[in-house]
C-alpha cells in the first residue's frame, strides 16, 4: 500500500518538475541566433544534407529559420546556462508583469519544445564564466614550435 499524498505518478510527476525547474538551460551551440534591431531573435538552425542522389532533382535548404516573438526572444537570451528554469521564470513574470503560475506554464512548454527540437539543453550545474573561456581557450589550436618563435 502506499500512504505518501497523492499516487505514485503525481510524485514521480512533481520530482520531475523540480528537477526541471532548477536546471539550467544553455542553447545548443551549433545554432546561431541573432538580435533584430526591435529586439526579437531569429535563430538558425542547420540542417543536415541528404545524400547526394537526392539533391540531383530537388535543392534541400541548408538551415531552417526561427523566429521568435518578444517573449520567446526574452526566455531564449536568458538560456545562458547561469539562470535556473525558475529564475527565469521570476525574471519573465516580474518584467512583463505575469501570474507567476501563468508565467512558469508559458516557460515550461516554450522551453521543453526547444528542448524537443534540440534548441536547448539543460544542465545539472550552471555554467560560470571561467569553466566557458576554459572551454574555448582548449578548442583554440595552439602555435607549433615553428609558429611561436616566428612570432616572437
Amino acid at each position: 500500500m502506499h500512504f505518501g499524498i497523492g499516487s505514485r505518478k503525481e510524485q514521480g510527476q512533481k520530482a520531475d518538475r523540480s528537477k526541471f525547474i532548477s536546471s539550467y538551460p544553455v542553447q545548443n551551440p551549433s545554432v546561431t541566433s541573432t538580435k533584430s534591431d526591435s529586439g526579437e531573435y531569429t535563430i538558425e538552425i542547420p540542417l543536415k544534407k541528404p545524400p547526394k542522389w537526392m539533391t540531383f532533382f530537388v535543392t534541400f535548404p541548408e538551415k531552417k529559420t526561427v523566429k521568435l516573438d518578444a517573449l520567446g526572444s526574452f526566455v531564449w537570451q536568458l538560456c545562458d546556462g547561469r539562470h535556473t528554469v525558475q529564475d527565469i521564470v521570476t525574471e519573465l513574470a516580474d518584467h512583463y508583469k505575469l501570474n507567476k503560475a501563468e508565467a512558469a506554464a508559458s516557460v515550461d512548454k516554450f522551453l521543453l519544445e526547444l528542448g524537443k527540437r534540440g534548441l536547448v539543453i539543460f544542465l545539472v550545474k550552471p555554467v560560470h564564466e571561467a569553466d566557458a573561456q576554459a572551454k574555448a581557450e582548449s578548442v583554440t589550436p595552439k602555435k607549433g614550435p615553428e609558429e611561436a618563435s616566428a612570432g616572437s
